[in-house]
């Protein structure tokens, strides 16, 4: 009577350990070793003991406990444009939304040696790349990387631009409009 139960026992340990491992594997891309061990070719559980399975039942509730509690991603918003003026040199306008709230609004942005752009705010890091492609963004602990689509356009900047009788100098912009993670 108790190996019956046992076995059933150790089915149904075994059943929700092979769930769990792969909701586990989906969820955060890799395999999970806690006395028990999940293998990409297999995906299947294996056990080394009647303990091992008997422990592994505890530790369900937490599995789920850190799926339904693990961090969520911002939802951020991130416009701006770059002008590269051949006179005034390289500018900047952008703004950064988290959530809903403004967090940059492109005031006090400078270049690094690279020639990407930083802008430092409370508590958090926003950094762009020289012309708008790439983006990297610090807050509260978490860092955010993407790579945005960039619209590149050119201006006519100085001179004689309307009637074209005489030379015209042009800036090139680069302009973004993006929302991430939302």
């Amino acid at each position: 009577m108790t190996n019956k139960k046992m076995s059933h026992f150790g089915w149904q340990s075994k059943t929700w350990a092979v769930l769990m491992q792969r909701v586990a594997l989906l969820t955060y891309g890799g395999y999970i070793n806690r006395g028990k061990h999940l293998t990409y070719k297999s995906k299947r559980a294996s056990y080394n003991s009647i303990s091992d399975m008997k422990a592994s039942r505890l530790s369900y509730a937490t599995w789920v406990v850190f799926f339904l509690a693990r961090p969520t991603t911002a939802c951020l918003r991130s416009e701006g444009t770059i002008i590269a003026d051949p006179i005034m040199g390289w500018t900047i306008g952008m703004s950064l939304t988290d959530n809903g709230v403004a967090v940059s609004q492109g005031g006090g942005a400078h270049q690094d040696e690279a020639g990407d752009w930083n802008l430092d705010c409370d508590g958090c890091t926003l950094k762009i790349g020289k012309m708008g492609g790439k983006a990297r963004y610090t807050n509260a602990g978490q860092t955010y990387q993407w790579l945005q689509p960039v619209t590149r356009e050119l201006q006519d900047c100085y001179g004689a631009c309307e009637d074209r009788k005489g030379a015209c100098i042009k800036c090139t912009t680069y302009s973004w409009d993006i929302n991430q993670y939302c």
